[in-house]
């Protein structure tokens, strides 16, 4: 065999045409990628952990519960899970996310499903101001927690090209749906400064674990009616109010897909502070509500609407206008709890809209649950 002449004209056009360079930036992005996605505990906020966990959360448990939760923070922390379970005997898990919105409440139930769940009710909440703003102020945290067959199906009811192209972007690449907080992190490191979030994100995630997907909340003493102005609760008192004509689609779609699989749902409409619900009702915006709600439930017999913004509870037992601490939390879920037993029980045949019972503080109810105010630094396993 002659031997190989480096100079050949054809191998070195062939070498040229090589994309080593393509190959080579391909690589790199991969390692950032890798790199990016290995510390997303500390590069991520709580509530972007939160939505990315939710879904690790249900594969896990979801076939062992008969109660399963949905919605949004109002829920998150007002609805303990070990409370209900212990007054009603049934396993409960909650899968409520902060800033939740009726499409992840439909692609979590769908989730349910094909895992294997059989829930026997439902419990959901659908807070105004989630209801009227369309994902895209949002969508960095669909990009924590759709698959791509979510992503069409949003692209698909929302008819839009950019929402798609920026969950999926996201979905795949955790440099940019973590750009901002990476960016932060890449200066700080600048200036010898650490931003990691990772001992606040392993605390949270042992919370979530121990109370089943819910978060009690320390007490807030410092809560004030004149918190009432800052600027991050104007959206509670917005005037005219009108959901979104793609988070009513996406509420049908959740409560249809309850009604085909025969399981009944309880939609809780929690309390909010005093000053707070006040200001609603003179807005006329809990009359507004409270239409769409019947409006809705005319469509789905198998929907029960538990509400709760007539309880009266004090401002004492919130952190903010529409949170309860872990204190308010647990009475909540203890009302919630018995108003479930009863109409689980009465098998449909009772009223389909139900008043929770007013404020008690815990010592007037069952002394076991005083152990929440115990329950506020969580165990590690």
């Amino acid at each position: 065999m002659p031997p190989m002449n480096m100079d050949d004209p054809a191998r070195a056009s062939r070498a040229r045409m090589r994309p080593s360079g393509l190959l080579g930036m391909l690589i790199a992005i991969t390692a950032i990628e890798l790199v990016v996605a290995h510390h997303k505990l500390d590069l991520t906020p709580i509530v972007g952990i939160d939505w990315n966990q939710v879904g690790r959360r249900l594969e896990r448990s979801v076939r062992e519960n008969e109660i399963l939760c949905f919605g949004d923070s109002m829920i998150r922390h007002g609805v303990l899970p070990r409370v209900i379970q212990q007054r009603t005997g049934r396993r409960c898990l909650s899968l409520a996310v902060a800033a939740g919105q009726a499409p992840i409440d439909y692609f979590l139930l769908r989730r349910a499903l094909e895992a294997g769940a059989r829930p026997t009710a439902l419990l959901v909440n659908f807070k105004p101001y989630l209801l009227e703003i369309d994902p895209m102020p949002n969508v960095w945290l669909y990009q924590q927690l759709l698959s791509f067959r979510e992503c069409w199906d949003l692209a698909q009811t929302t008819r839009s090209d950019e929402l798609f192209s920026r969950v999926v972007l996201g979905r795949l690449l955790p440099s940019v749906r973590n750009r901002t907080d990476l960016r932060d992190h890449l200066l700080a490191a600048f200036d010898g400064q650490s931003r990691s979030m990772r001992q606040a994100n392993r605390f949270h995630l042992d919370q979530w674990r121990y109370h089943r997907g819910s978060q009690l909340t320390s007490p807030n003493p410092q809560f004030q009616p004149a918190d009432l102005e800052r600027a991050e609760f104007q959206s509670l008192f917005k005037t005219p109010w009108t959901p979104s004509p793609v988070m009513v689609a996406y509420a049908r779609r959740f409560l249809q897909l309850a009604a085909e699989n025969d399981i009944p749902v309880f939609w809780l409409m929690p309390p909010y502070s005093p000053e707070a619900r006040t200001r609603r009702e003179q807005r006329g915006l809990e009359t507004a509500y409270t239409e769409f709600a019947l409006q809705i439930q005319a469509e789905f017999p198998n929907l029960v609407v538990l509400d709760g913004r007539q309880a009266d509870y004090p401002r004492s037992v919130f952190v903010d206008p529409s949170h309860l601490d872990g204190i308010g939390g647990t009475t909540l879920s203890a009302a919630l709890a018995d108003v479930l037993r009863t109409a689980m029980e009465s098998k449909r045949t009772g009223p389909r809209w139900l008043e929770l019972a007013r404020f008690r503080p815990l010592d007037e109810l069952d002394p076991s649950l005083i152990a929440a105010k115990t329950q506020l630094n969580v165990r590690r396993r």
